[in-house]
């Protein structure tokens, strides 16, 4: 596995993101990007098969972590405290800021 040094220091927190294909293609792009994480919003969604037709294998070589829905706010306060810039980008008429 490529050592995180050789990753872009972005991770992409994918954990609104409810369909295992688009949470696939994502992996599949954060991969190509060599981006240094990506964020699920559960472990098993990479055992669906949507994910996995999408994701390429890339999942494989793909750094991630586990951040649940109920847990997003802490999630991103505990990033911004680290010194962190947390963006959000949406398709939702009804987004709201972030804090």
């Amino acid at each position: 596995m490529p050592h995180l040094s050789d990753r872009l220091p972005f991770v992409l927190c994918a954990t609104l993101v409810q369909s295992p294909a688009n949470l696939g293609s994502l992996c599949r792009t954060a991969e190509i990007f060599r981006l240094a994480e990506l964020v699920l919003p559960s472990a098993t969604v990479i055992d669906h098969w949507d994910f996995r037709r999408l994701a390429v294998s890339a999942q494989r070589w793909q750094p991630f972590s586990v951040c649940s829905p109920p847990q997003l706010p802490e999630w991103i306060k505990h990033r911004q405290r680290s010194g962190d810039s947390v963006y959000a980008l949406t398709v939702s008429s009804q987004g709201i800021a972030l804090p």
